[in-house]
């Protein structure tokens, strides 16, 4: 702008060959007109005289990166070159006279002012503010607009504040930096793995790799029998494109439980309680007639003999869909001897999401990255805060209940169960 030219070394205080103030008509095709009689009609600008310097170096400095050139022309004082504010719709203009015979410039400028304010704010964020950032992540808190309320708690200057785009673009970017690219090809997959097999390790709590195989081209043989989840669909379209069809499905008892209690509106506590004991003990049959008889007779007992208000419904519209037809896997005898619920696994799931990747998704390239990081904590636990137990601890009130058990000469009979060749007791 003008005010930046007027603190150049180059400026002249002597007398000028032209006048400091004149007029002339402006031709650059900005012209009105008159709705009576079409003329056109110039418009006057009057001229200023800004400063003076003794050569032209300047221009391509100072003039070309700020201002258009949009026309010049001859006078007898010299060559006249005009420019117009780079900016839209600004009116600001100005214009260089090369004297005659002389290597002096004048600058004039008319008598308007800028319609538009200088940025001068720094791009990008502010290195502080980023170690900020940086801190913030690694304590979990991950969102763009978390990270800026954290920001205003630690009262950092408003025009220090990152917008959300840029913090995003920020995270992105430490991501890569803390784990390394978002995308994994199969080689880089099978270096990984040579890379952390058990021979680098420098620490007992170190995680590794036992074994590794990689075949984009072989089908895999392996064969299932069971697998235990909730009732998303997916994960059983995902299990059956991999490995077939040929499996069962084990419903987790804690995600159906939840489920119908939910869906249960019976206003009489009592009541309801007496329904949900019923389907506790249809839990536990051992096998799938008993499973299938079970229910019949618990859909006889509270149609016909239990008159509650909604009981039908919730049978017809729910239940039997839900948890007979789609999803009947969560008796106990569906799978003898495996677990009746995934909890030890969701807890497993849970801790990952809150403590460790702060429920972000996260791709696979990086998440074997942090799962470096979240085994590595884990073991260094079991040997400080979490202690491994290798015998399982009876309290004394265990070992009185045992001793009081046994003077009472309790009848035990033995029980030969057939299935699995397993001798339980009674």
């Amino acid at each position: 702008n003008i005010d930046g030219l007027l603190d150049s070394e180059n400026s002249v205080t002597e007398e000028n060959v032209v006048p400091n103030v004149y007029s002339e008509d402006d031709s650059d095709g900005e012209t009105t007109e008159s709705s009576e009689n079409k003329k056109r009609k110039r418009k006057t600008i009057i001229w200023t005289f800004q400063k003076q310097f003794e050569n032209d170096q300047f221009v391509e400095i100072e003039i070309e990166p700020k201002w258009s050139r949009y026309k010049s022309h001859p006078t007898l004082a010299g060559q006249k070159v005009y420019y117009k504010c780079k900016f839209s719709k600004c009116l600001v203009k100005i214009h260089l006279l090369y004297l005659k015979n002389q290597a002096r410039v004048s600058l004039f400028s008319n008598q308007e002012e800028h319609l538009h304010v200088q940025n001068n704010k720094k791009r990008g964020i502010d290195e502080g503010v980023k170690e900020m950032i940086r801190e913030l992540y690694n304590f979990g808190v991950t969102g763009p607009m978390n990270i800026i309320y954290a920001l205003r708690d630690k009262k950092v200057d408003k025009e220090k504040i990152p917008s959300r785009r840029q913090i995003y673009n920020f995270l992105y970017e430490l991501k890569q930096e803390l784990f390394g690219p978002a995308t994994i090809t199969y080689s880089e997959l099978k270096n990984w793995c040579q890379n952390n097999l058990s021979n680098n390790l420098t620490n007992e709590n170190d995680p590794y790799v036992v074994d590794y195989y990689i075949n984009i081209f072989e089908i895999i043989n392996i064969k299932f029998n069971y697998l235990l989840s909730d009732a998303a669909k997916a994960i059983s379209n995902g299990f059956e494109k991999v490995y077939g069809s040929d499996f069962k499905r084990i419903m987790c008892w804690a995600h159906a439980e939840r489920a119908m209690d939910g869906k249960l509106t019976i206003d009489d506590v009592s009541i309801k309680q007496r329904f949900l004991k019923d389907i506790y003990s249809l839990q536990l049959s051992f096998s799938e007639s008993k499973f299938k008889l079970g229910y019949k007779l618990f859909r006889e007992k509270w149609d016909i003999n239990e008159e509650v208000d909604g009981i039908s419904k919730y049978f017809s519209d729910y239940f039997e869909k839900e948890w007979i037809e789609k999803n009947p896997g969560w008796y106990e005898g569906i799978a003898y001897s495996y677990p009746s619920t995934n909890n030890a696994l969701e807890a497993t799931n849970g801790s990952i999401k809150k403590v460790h990747t702060f429920r972000e998704r996260v791709p696979f390239s990086q998440f074997i990255e942090r799962l470096k990081i979240i085994l590595y904590r884990w073991s260094t636990d079991r040997g400080t805060i979490r202690i491994f137990e290798k015998e399982p601890k009876i309290s004394d009130e265990c070992w009185l209940q045992a001793i009081e058990f046994v003077n009472s000469k309790p009848k035990i009979l033995m029980t030969q169960i057939k299935l699995m060749n397993c001798t339980t007791f009674y």
